[in-house]
């Protein structure tokens, strides 16, 4: 018993409780891009992010919340993809491709 309530206050050193019980987010497949050996799932206006792992229940794909990069607590990684080389850039950073005639941000 005493090395149960042990484990339990050392855990509760590492994380909160609630980055314990992990969320799942569920993926649409059409939204999903596997290339160049990375998952990145679209979230809106070409904008991205990427998780370490997929998994599948009955439900469908989905990853779990602690999977996905984060730059710190404020909030996700997020990616643009260029629609002439597929190249990945952070959002808000143009294309860094010199042969690219991409113009955007």
């Amino acid at each position: 018993m005493k090395k149960i309530i042990c484990a339990l206050l050392f855990l509760s050193t590492l994380a909160p409780l609630s980055a314990i019980v992990d969320e799942k987010m569920y993926i649409d497949t059409n939204e999903l891009d596997m290339s160049k050996g990375r998952f990145k799932i679209h979230v809106g206006h070409n904008h991205w992010i990427e998780t370490k792992s997929i998994m599948h229940d009955q439900s469908g794909l989905y990853t779990l919340e602690s999977n996905i990069l984060k730059w710190d607590e404020s909030g996700y990684v997020k990616e643009w993809k260029c629609p002439y080389c597929y190249n990945w850039w952070p959002v808000k950073t143009p294309c860094q491709n010199k042969d690219c005639p991409s113009t955007y941000p």
